[in-house]
């Protein structure tokens, strides 16, 4: 059975990768950051998709670079905006560089899951980051 890790942030696009990982054999290791957001719902689900799947789980806790991720409503005080989800408001829930710890994690095989929407222009979410 291949092995898979696959790096979810407990939410929509992470879990369904999680489970396309899963339905197509992988033995998979679900891993989440903590990179200091201010809430931890994500963390939480991730977590309960991995009970729901029966793989193994750990969160990698780098909460002390949360001081460096500011500018985002998810890292600071910023309030999070109500409403639908374009780009308009999507842009301060961005967190700069959060697409830097994930994929510093290294891996031979990758299958990024993000939607376009979140391809902001900030220097982690470009196509040559990417």
């Amino acid at each position: 059975m291949p092995k898979a890790i696959a790096i979810v942030s407990g939410g929509l696009d992470s879990i369904t990768l999680a489970y396309l990982l899963h339905a197509e054999g992988y033995e998979l290791h679900l891993l989440s950051f903590d990179y200091g957001q201010r809430h931890k719902k994500e963390l939480a689900y991730a977590e309960r998709c991995a009970k729901r799947l029966e793989v193994a789980f750990d969160i990698v806790d780098l909460s002390s670079l949360g001081r460096f991720l500011k500018g985002s409503a998810l890292t600071d005080t910023i309030p999070v905006p109500d409403g639908h989800y374009a780009a308009p408001t999507m842009a301060i829930t961005v967190v700069p560089n959060r697409n830097a710890c994930r994929e510093s994690s290294g891996g031979r095989h990758r299958r990024p899951c993000w939607r376009p929407l979140h391809l902001s222009g900030l220097p982690s979410c470009i196509h040559l980051f990417l």
